[in-house]
């Protein structure tokens, strides 16, 4: 069910990337953009979708959503994720310092960031409002597209707390170029 979701997710994104980069490259467009190397980009939007293991044992889904401010080798991103498991759901805004290993294909980066989350236990009947530490890495697939990159992301996050709770995230997902 999660893999066919993803799958649906990521040709929905594909195509409407498709279609958004066919209009900005038609010079008889109102909305023509002369497209630029993609590595010149300097702001993206994307999403993902894919896994979050908390406390060690137990799965979830996660749900990713962000924006990218990038310069040479660093980025801002503030971002929103989103993850359930079977009796706990967490909803964080977070802010992240991407730094980035300059390359023409593949684009390993390195995170660290601050987080918000709204954590609820409906095991317990409870809801928390706690402070999170994001630590993670991933690769971003560039030149895929003159409109798009692919990504892969991996973090390991921290929800300070009484208990704190551990859990890493791994999902995949898309950006577009604006």
């Amino acid at each position: 069910m999660i893999i066919r979701l993803g799958l649906a997710v990521m040709v929905f994104f594909l195509s409407l990337s498709e279609l958004y980069s066919q209009v900005m490259r038609s010079v008889d467009s109102p909305m023509y953009i002369p497209q630029n190397n993609t590595a010149n980009q300097k702001i993206y939007i994307g999403g993902g979708i894919g896994f979050a293991f908390i406390n060690n044992s137990n799965e979830g889904l996660n749900l990713n959503f962000f924006t990218e401010i990038k310069s040479e080798n660093f980025s801002i991103v503030p971002m929103a994720n989103y993850w359930k498991n079977d009796s706990k759901n967490n909803f964080e805004i977070a802010g992240i310092a991407r730094f980035r290993v300059k390359s023409a294909a593949i684009e390993p980066y390195f995170d660290a960031g601050l987080g918000v989350n709204f954590l609820t236990d409906r095991d317990l009947d409870k809801s928390d409002t706690n402070l999170g530490i994001d630590l993670g890495a991933g690769l971003d697939f560039i030149g895929l597209s003159d409109s798009f990159s692919i990504f892969a992301d991996g973090k390991y996050k921290i929800i300070v707390g009484t208990p704190n709770l551990y859990y890493y995230t791994l999902i995949g997902g898309i950006k577009f170029y604006i």
